[in-house]
């Protein structure tokens, strides 16, 4: 599965796909560091331990999605569908744990949404990729 992924990096549209997913991935760390160090607007050692727990689990999955696609290894591919399928698992079934305002709760269907494009772009250029 790894040197399939990682063939990926070889058709520029993919190559092209995943760079935008690292800057996005970069920006996804940054907003998991900032929760972590308290820069967020509430102090991160009262939020709730789930937040705290998928703060750190995130911010991993973000830095190896960036760390691979800067090296072209193929687990940056995998890093991002697990990432991108946690977060709409999550995000759909239990969006009252991590939403409990309206405005966290517009912004969980704004990520969800955004997951479900980028896996439709995805799938999409898999499909140039396999049929080119």
């Amino acid at each position: 599965m790894v040197r399939w992924a990682a063939e990926l990096f070889t058709f520029l549209p993919l190559k092209i796909f995943f760079w935008v997913i690292a800057a996005i991935y970069a920006v996804g760390a940054i907003v998991h560091i900032r929760n972590i160090l308290g820069l967020s607007g509430y102090a991160w050692q009262t939020s709730p331990m789930l937040w705290r727990v998928f703060d750190i689990a995130f911010l991993v999955l973000n830095l190896a999605v960036i760390a691979g696609v800067l090296g072209g290894k193929g687990w940056a591919v995998i890093a991002f569908l697990a990432a991108t399928a946690l977060q709409l698992v999550l995000y759909t079934m239990f969006p009252s744990h991590f939403a409990e305002t309206s405005e966290q709760a517009a912004a969980l269907r704004g990520l969800v949404f955004t997951h479900l494009a980028l896996l439709a772009v995805f799938g999409g250029l898999l499909l140039v990729y396999r049929f080119r």
